[in-house]
């Protein structure tokens, strides 16, 4: 394929016939600057003429087949239709003359059809018609021409032989793999061309950077191999062929011995680093394992490593850097989608998620630092430094630039939910006794200025904006001023206020913070006192309910509670005698409740003292009152943000404490260790922490643990990340690892130097770490957990209604939602075999083994977990292997079989032994049984074991106290055991087609046998038994399956084994069911027949034929 052509916008396809209107049409569009690729123009004479036509489709971005009774019959206009095809080109169909034959419309190539076609028509207006077309060639431009120029590029490498030097390079092949993965659902789509060159291009990518990793290292290690070889060879220089010969068969014997150790050393590298959360590392250390899969040197391990790390949800993508010496990170926008960075290149810049510069926002070309910030819907961009602010629409079009005549800008942000712009800045010059103040600035978001207020202030006030923008306090040193939406002052008073000046949620009410001169104070929008706290000292705090329907004030000898709405008080608490207000709060719920926290007025500070917690409500209702000690003073409580819940902060344990119930947990913290002392919530309230030394103690809300965070460094610095679903470790040199709240460790970093605050997206899929001077951006694939990935486990079982599912995987076992989320993990330290849930799903009983080959101390155990707490219920240790274990139908009772001794062929005992709920063994010896196939525990009472006796199956029934009361031998295992109501008599049926039905008297040691009601001839009797009322047995008896005639019925027995009704069928019977408040009998047979009989007297009721025989019928 010839590689010699520009890329065009379009191809022309059209019959010689046509000419005359394709050259005014190539006119049109070379006048409108296309570039058009067309027959009469590009092809040389010498050239090879098909080849030709092929290279200029391939490198145009359009293909446009002018549409005429000549062309849709033209041979050579058909092959090029088909090329165009093949490459997936864009077809623009223009019909130029109208093509009525049936037999050549029959021609038109159904791309052409599927098309809409643009009218060239000699009655069409040509000027109209241009306009349509070039519509059509400007239509997601960027994609076709990638299309075309990816098409191009692997057009060369295909016809050179698919040589590597023609191969994507660098960024290319990042940015070609995106596009590849957007276009696979637009048109034109990529070919099998597109896509077979871009992998080629990652794998020859890859290999490069393998050879990066590990270059070094193989240097050496050939270097030493060559320097060996040489040394060899010199010193046998005087031997024979033959030696010679020898010689290099063992060298060859070696170096494959070599590589194969080093593949295998590799592997563990690998694992190693996927362990650590170095996912890009572990990648090209799995694939530098296959280095030598071509002569025959691999390892499943090699291939395992590989999977793993290519599935690795946390891989790093790209570093972002600016052109000056520093980079900021602002924020994500509003979908999580777009990342923007600010740096002292007087630029902003915004990034996707692939690590691709979207857009430059130059601010300023003399190189200064700026700042910038995201409009809450993310759609505008601002951006502030020197004297002015600039907005920029979210594609980087620049929409107002608000300029300040000289004025520094300091402060710049969205009001009015994105409606309106507020600048704080300050004068340099012209200033009233040279003492500049800052200046408020209001603007529309058109650039219009709607008002300005002087502060006064020469340091930046505190700026409070009211819920509905109607209102904001600026204050400041000097005093505090209210001013309207127009920055024009309602209300202005001096005196120094504190800081945090807050409204409540309606924006009617806002408070101020007490100072040494003025009272904490309640005040309405337009800033007249309701309420202040006086005669007490000065006050500490003073904040809002959650619900803002009420204020809290307090200082140390006086907590108050006052209406909101009218500042009246609502109540009041002192301190306990002997005690001050350490600390007081509302707690994070809906509810107003109060939090007051009290230490011993005579403990000093930092020694353990005692501290009363009291929990009150509005009106002083007692809600929780609690009594510890703590050295941690007003650290001493920790409230979780969701309520209810607080962690009791000490040096030597954290307590997790409910107002309702009490104390729930407690986590010890060991002596000598390096700790903050306290627990910390995340900001969901489902989890928290506690850290001492290296350790980070990971436990859930219910009290129960989800891990042990264990770090090989001094964990100097712990916190939430994520939106408290994360949890970030780091050390004292930067090495900083990643955990979600299953354990699990998804990242690990180490950048040598300090990092800056972790930015995550919304949906906490992708993350940047910033340094100074740049930003790693990584890919979290899914942190929150993947849906239930059915084929990855060594074991897989759902509850009764498919809402709850358990699986294991070697040493662990997973809890799960039917959504795939994570409920539990718990960690057994040996392989999990086997594992079920209670009938009501509470618990879940499982059997673990320590490894086959086993010699030295192996474990053997079945446990019991409670569902809801997550923390053990009951357990037995055994000392042989175990097969499997069940619980009884009432939950009660646990069955665990141990397993057949491996490669066992004569003589296999195995042991049945029978437990409590809670682990508890009721056997005092365990049942000792021969090639055990199965057992079960049936009635919630009796144990039924079952082995293979030749071609036959021996079911013996045992009593919890391990007494054997019965003993049936059939083609099959019990596979039903039911008792009278006055436990009286017991029935027994085989689970076959073909059963053995028995009547049993019970008696406490053993078991007589009354009669077996499967004594019926030819007929057969199903393992279908029922129980009637009055003691009272039904079976069912079927003629055999080739039957003429087909006599079957259902049985009714007595206790004495006596048939007492007989219901005839002259058909095999299917099913039958029993009504027992109607004393009605259901049967249905296999041709559709269903009949309802009277159980006490045989006689039949009712008959309903069906022209199909019925799967099921059955009583509502």
């Amino acid at each position: 394929m010839a590689d010699t052509f520009n890329i065009s916008d379009a191809f022309i396809s059209y019959s010689r016939r046509d000419k005359p209107f394709v050259q005014k049409l190539e006119q049109a569009l070379s006048a409108n600057g296309h570039g058009i690729w067309v027959d009469w123009e590009d092809i040389p004479p010498t050239a090879n003429w098909w080849n030709e036509i092929q290279a200029g489709i391939n490198a145009a971005d359009n293909f446009i087949f002018v549409i005429s009774p000549d062309s849709v019959s033209s041979e050579v206009c058909a092959r090029e239709v088909q090329h165009a095809v093949d490459q997936h080109k864009r077809f623009i169909p223009v019909l130029y003359r109208e093509v009525v034959d049936d037999s050549q419309r029959a021609k038109i190539h159904p791309s052409v059809n599927s098309h809409n076609w643009i009218f060239f028509r000699e009655s069409d207006n040509f000027d109209a018609a241009m306009q349509t077309l070039e519509g059509a060639l400007k239509t997601d431009l960027e994609h076709v021409q990638a299309h075309t120029r990816y098409l191009v590029k692997a057009g060369e490498w295909d016809s050179h032989n698919r040589d590597n030097s023609y191969l994507l390079r660098g960024t290319e092949v990042s940015n070609a793999e995106n596009w590849l993965l957007q276009a696979e659902e637009k048109l034109p789509a990529p070919g099998e061309l597109h896509r077979e060159y871009i992998l080629e291009s990652r794998r020859a990518q890859n290999a490069r950077q393998r050879v990066l990793l590990i270059s070094s290292l193989f240097a050496l290690i050939v270097a030493v191999g060559l320097l060996a070889v040489a040394i060899v060879q010199t010193m046998n220089l005087d031997q024979s062929n033959k030696d010679l010969a020898d010689q290099r068969d063992i060298s060859e014997s070696n170096l494959k011995r070599a590589r194969d150790t080093q593949s295998l050393f590799l592997t563990t590298l690998s694992d190693q680093e996927l362990d650590r959360g170095n996912g890009q590392t572990a990648l090209l250390l799995a694939l530098e394992s296959l280095r030598f899969i071509g002569e025959g040197i691999y390892h499943i391990q090699s291939y395992d490593a590989l999977t793993n790390a290519i599935l690795n949800q946390v891989q790093e993508v790209a570093v972002l850097r600016q052109s000056g010496s520093t980079i900021n990170v602002v924020g994500w926008n509003d979908d999580g989608t777009r990342l923007l960075t600010t740096g002292d290149d007087g630029t902003a810049r915004v990034w996707g998620q692939d690590g691709n510069l979207l857009q430059t926002l130059v601010h300023s070309t003399n190189g200064i630092t700026i700042n910038a910030g995201w409009r809450a819907d993310g759609e505008r961009i601002y951006t502030w430094a020197a004297d002015e602010a600039v907005v920029w629409s979210a594609d980087g079009q620049e929409l107002v630039r608000l300029n300040h005549d000289g004025d520094v800008v300091a402060q710049m942000r969205w009001v009015r939910d994105g409606s309106r712009i507020m600048t704080l800045a300050l004068p340099t010059s012209n200033c009233a006794n040279d003492l500049c103040t800052y200046v408020m600035r209001l603007w529309g978001d058109d650039g219009s200025l709607i008002g300005t207020y002087d502060t006064g202030a020469v340091r930046p006030p505190e700026i409070s904006w009211n819920a509905d923008w109607t209102r904001v306090v600026v204050s400041d040193s000097s005093g505090s001023v209210t001013l309207d939406d127009t920055l024009t002052p309602i209300n202005q008073e001096a005196g120094v206020v504190g800081q945090g000046t807050t409204w409540n949620g309606t924006g009617d009410r806002y408070v101020t913070q007490p100072t040494f001169t003025m009272p904490a104070s309640l005040r309405d929008s337009s800033g007249q006192v309701l309420n202040t706290l006086t005669g007490v000292g000065s006050a500490r705090d003073i904040t809002f309910s959650p619900d803002s329907r009420f204020a809290l004030v307090w200082s140390g000898e006086l907590a108050e509670i006052w209406d909101a709405g009218t500042g009246e008080l609502t109540h009041q608490a002192l301190p306990l005698e002997g005690t001050r207000f350490e600390d007081v709060y509302w707690l994070p719920a809906t509810d107003a409740q109060a939090l007051l926290l009290a230490r011993d007025i005579d403990c000093a500070l930092g020694d353990v003292c005692p501290m009363v917690l009291q929990v009150i409500t509005p009106g002083g209702e007692m809600v929780a009152d609690v009594l510890f000690e703590s050295e941690m003073g007003a650290s001493s409580v920790t409230p979780n943000p969701m309520g209810n819940q607080v962690l009791l902060n000490a040096c030597d344990e954290v307590g997790l404490y409910d107002l309702t119930i009490g104390m729930i947990q407690t986590v010890p913290i060991p002596p000598g260790q390096a700790t903050d002392c306290s627990g910390i919530w995340s900001e969901t309230g489902l989890h928290f922490y506690v850290q001492w030394g290296s350790v980070v103690s990971l436990w859930r809300s219910n009290g129960s643990p989800v891990d042990t965070l264990e770090h090989g460094f001094l964990a100097s610095n712990v916190r939430w990340v994520a939106d408290g679903t994360l949890v970030a470790v780091t050390s004292s040199i930067g090495e900083t690892q990643i955990w979600d709240t299953n354990g699990d460790r998804l990242m690990n970093y180490n950048y040598g130097t300090t990092t800056g605050t972790l930015a995550f997206n919304k949906d906490i899929t992708h993350v940047v770490v910033p340094t100074q001077d740049q930003v790693y951006l990584w890919r979290l694939v899914n942190t929150k957990e993947p849906p239930l990935d059915l084929t990855r486990w060594d074991g897989l079982v759902w509850n009764t209604d498919r809402s709850l599912a358990i699986t294991w995987l070697d040493d662990t076992l997973y809890l799960w939602q039917a959504d795939g989320t994570r409920l539990r993990t718990w960690k057994e330290g040996i392989p999990i075999t086997d594992a079920v849930f209670s009938s009501d799903s509470s618990m879940i009983l499982f059997v673990a083994n320590s490894a086959e080959d086993c010699e030295v101390d192996c474990r053997f155990r079945a446990r019991v977990y409670d569902v809801e707490s997550g923390t053990v219920v009951g357990g037995q240790d055994f000392d042989s292997r175990l097969a499997e274990a069940d619980f009884s139908t009432d939950d009660t009772r646990i069955i665990v079989e141990t397993a057949r001794r491996p490669n066992c062929r004569n003589v296999c005992t195995t042991n049945v032994s029978l437990l409590s709920d809670d682990g508890t063994p009721l056997l005092a010896e365990p049942i000792d049984h021969t090639d055990t196939e199965d057992a079960q525990i049936y009635a919630d009472q009796f144990v039924v074991v079952a082995n293979r006796l030749g071609t036959n199956t021996v079911s013996r029934v045992y009593n919890s106290d391990g007494i054997q009361l019965a003993e049936v031998t059939a083609a099959s295992p019990l596979r039903s055991l039911i008792l009278t109501e006055d436990g009286q008599f017991a029935l027994t049926a085989t689970g076959s087609s073909r059963a053995t039905v028995d009547l049993w008297q019970v008696h406490p040691t053993a078991w007589e046998r009354v009669a077996t009601l499967s004594d019926q001839g030819e007929q057969t009797t199903s393992s279908n038994v029922i129980l009637l009322s009055g003691d009272r047995y039904m079976t069912i008896a079927n003629a055999p399956t080739r039957c003429d005639p087909c006599d079957s019925a259902v049985i009714i027995w007595d206790t004495a084994g006596e048939q007492i009704v007989t219901l005839p069928s002259p058909n095999r019977i299917d099913g039958a069911s029993y009504n027992q408040s109607t004393e009605r009998i259901l049967t249905f047979d296999d041709t559709g027949m269903l009949r309802i009989w009277n159980a006490s007297t045989g006689e039949q009721v009712i008959e309903i034929p069906h022209e199909v025989p019925l799967d099921n019928a059955r009583w509502n």
